[in-house]
């Protein structure tokens, strides 16, 4: 996969089943994870490590978009009673500069994927018309490019490093995983998601994005916690994404 366009590589993670097994060991434990049928993913490294320190419950329950457990784990208190979004990027390991550049990155690009979330919501009230109509996605991605957002507070950062092997090839990368979780005020975000979901509805062709335009306030009202990712740097075809 050459460089990704961020709009196009930003995608709603499935609720897959990201099972861990610990050893014990005299470090910490490294969680095994597998992640759909073909890929198997490793975990060598994370952010606790150094202080043998075994990777939050939450990381996981993020990154496979359990908001239940999510929403009743380590950051209740953080999010509770608040509209929240997990971000996340992943870039290939080529040195030891890739955390810092993943990292930069989706700190700068976290309210791009806070609006591709908002797109993404717009879109599967359409059946996903949206986002298959040439024209619309242009808009989608030129609007979430410019998109600004205020209260939001980083509430979750954590970063792993995993061994990604396709069962099918036995290609082996390892990856960096940075995820981060953003909560808001539940009134505030709403009032910034209708003005939002407003404007894509104007200077448009789109009859369906002038009627969501119209809907502005009841699609936000609406809107569920989300999960959006991107795929950062040149992966060399060896990135597997979540199944």
């Amino acid at each position: 996969m050459k460089k990704t366009n961020l709009f196009l590589a930003a995608v709603i993670l499935s609720a897959g089943s990201y099972l861990s097994s610990c050893a014990s060991t005299n470090e910490a434990s490294t969680p095994s994870i597998t992640t759909g049928s073909s890929v198997t993913r490793e975990t060598i490294d994370w952010k606790g490590a150094v202080v043998n320190r075994e990777p939050p419950v939450w990381v996981y329950d993020a990154l496979a978009s359990d908001y239940e457990s999510l929403e009743n784990g380590e950051l209740a208190g953080k999010i509770k009673d608040k509209y929240y979004v997990v971000v996340s990027g992943s870039r290939v390991k080529k040195t030891d500069r890739d955390l810092k550049l993943l990292e930069s990155s989706v700190a700068a690009n976290y309210m791009v994927q806070i609006a591709q979330t908002l797109n993404n919501g717009v879109d599967q009230r359409f059946s996903g018309s949206l986002s298959t109509n040439e024209d619309t996605q242009k808009q989608l991605t030129a609007t979430a490019t410019e998109a600004k957002f205020t209260g939001f507070m980083k509430v979750g950062d954590y970063w792993l490093l995993q061994r990604v092997t396709d069962k099918k090839t036995d290609k082996t990368t390892e990856n960096y995983t940075v995820v981060q979780v953003y909560a808001c005020e539940k009134d505030l975000w709403q009032q910034q998601a209708a003005a939002y979901i407003q404007q894509l509805g104007l200077n448009t062709d789109s009859a369906d994005l002038k009627k969501a335009g119209e809907m502005a306030d009841e699609i936000a009202a609406s809107l569920k916690p989300a999960t959006s990712a991107a795929v950062y740097g040149d992966t060399d075809g060896v990135y597997f994404t979540a199944e």
